[in-house]
């Protein structure tokens, strides 16, 4: 923290914004344009990197100077409060006594962090909500019929001696397997992205315009109800894509048959 006048401690997202490092100098312009220079004596760590990113502290003479403040005014005061339950009544208390001004405590400013990346968030889910309507609608239409493709595989199946109970557990199997290779593939290569790369892909539209926000590390957190929620949405509708053809299909006299005798027919002489 500053001791003297003409020193100033900022936060890092100040500091790499200006390129600053300790002991280097900040200039600052006021709304007069008078320039002010400052000694960086200190700079703060990344543990409190979400209150003090953009963040300088000056003596208060210096601030009252660069604002050009009356001395006995202030624009912002500090009151910490030792028992976290009576923050709400002091600051009720505070708006009682000056009714000019806005008491904000630490848990607002939580809630509002909150309420932006919840909002921002949902931009995201937004954008993606195109690829998961295609993804439903794929499996929709894949789950009401059968391809000319498919319909020969079955044809060959049951000319060559299988029946309808082997070939429903063969679809079945096939689409378990490949719905849980793609929903394990997704769910590493996710993890992967946000945990060791740092999310570069959905940072920008959560963190929004700010060049001095807060780096954002996500740190691994997995909670089993949302992985079961994505195994159900995913997983599901592929089998059902799977299996629910054959079952209609099935059944059915194949019509492929003589051509899947003539593929199994060993060649002869004559």
């Amino acid at each position: 923290m500053p001791e003297e006048r003409g020193e100033c401690a900022i936060g890092r997202g100040v500091a790499q914004t200006r390129y600053i490092r300790l002991g280097g100098e900040l200039i600052l312009t006021s709304s007069k344009g008078e320039h002010f220079l400052f000694r960086v004596t200190g700079l703060f760590t990344a543990d409190s990197e979400i209150l003090t990113n953009d963040l300088i502290v000056l003596k208060n003479q210096d601030v009252i100077e660069f604002f050009g403040m009356p001395e006995n005014r202030a624009t912002d005061l500090v009151v910490q409060v030792y028992n976290e339950r009576e923050v709400p009544v002091i600051a009720y208390k505070i708006t009682e006594m000056f009714p000019g001004t806005r008491p904000i405590t630490r848990s607002e400013i939580i809630r509002t962090y909150e309420t932006v990346f919840n909002w921002r968030s949902g931009m995201v889910l937004a954008m993606f909500a195109g690829a998961l309507a295609a993804f439903f609608i794929l499996a929709w239409d894949k789950a009401t019929g059968l391809s000319a493709e498919e319909r020969k595989e079955i044809g060959i199946l049951k000319a060559i001696g299988w029946n309808t109970s082997d070939i429903l557990t063969l679809k079945f199997w096939e689409g378990v397997v490949i719905s849980l290779t793609s929903f394990l593939t997704g769910l590493i290569l996710a993890y992967i992205h946000v945990f060791f790369l740092g999310a570069p892909l959905i940072v920008p539209a959560i963190k929004g315009w700010s060049v001095v926000f807060p780096d954002l590390r996500p740190f691994p957190q997995v909670n089993p109800n949302h992985i079961v929620v994505i195994l159900v949405a995913t997983v599901f509708p592929l089998c059902v894509k799977h299996f629910n053809p054959v079952v209609e299909g099935s059944g059915n006299r194949p019509r492929y048959g003589d051509e899947g005798l003539r593929l199994c027919r060993p060649i002869t002489g004559e």
